[in-house]
């Protein structure tokens, strides 16, 4: 017959062998995203980026002419269609520009004139800074998002001022990634 102690040695002796037995439970695997680039940065710039942003730039303002000041705004509800679609693929563009391993062109470019860098130049760039150029795209689809609301509020006076916000983001991230200052001598 086993003593008090002899029986708790044992218990723990079984215990821990019991322990020892359970497999570690298998670590979920994440699947590979489905979501994969098909286009470039420069594709979504020039078919998306540029004619939304121009939509929602001229979508608002004033002229002066011989017969005065023209004021430009959506009239109709067709106009402010046009001009919340704008803001639309604008700020869902922004979601896309930030998927990883997107090229930056499909075919390669050369320097261009000024401090305009050349594709490679311009991709080594976003792929050694994503989390600068994910922060522009980012501060872009809130400001976009700014516009949306004024655009849903149809309040002109709040487009020309986001407008502003929308210009000043782009030319930052552009000055950084596409034709940064050059280096003083």
């Amino acid at each position: 017959m086993l003593n008090r102690t002899q029986s708790l040695a044992a218990a723990a002796c079984l215990l821990l062998a019991a322990c020892a037995r359970q497999e570690a439970a298998p670590v979920a695997q994440t699947p590979p995203s489905p979501i994969k680039p098909v286009t470039t940065l420069q594709d979504l710039m020039k078919s998306v980026v540029e004619p939304s942003a121009d939509g929602l730039w001229n979508a608002t303002g004033s002229t002066s002419d011989a017969q005065g000041v023209h004021e430009k705004t959506p009239r109709t509800d067709e106009e402010w269609a046009a001009v919340r679609g704008n803001a639309v693929m604008l700020v869902e563009t922004m979601n896309l520009l930030m998927i990883e391993h997107r090229q930056v062109a499909a075919k390669p470019f050369p320097k261009g004139a000024g401090n305009e860098l050349s594709s490679d130049d311009i991709q080594q760039r976003v792929d050694s800074q994503r989390a600068a150029f994910n922060g522009f795209a980012a501060g872009m689809r809130d400001v976009t998002l700014q516009m949306l609301d004024a655009v849903d509020r149809r309040d002109t006076g709040k487009m020309e001022e986001v407008g502003g916000a929308i210009d000043e983001v782009c030319e930052t991230c552009h000055k950084t990634f596409w034709y940064p200052e050059p280096t003083p001598k």
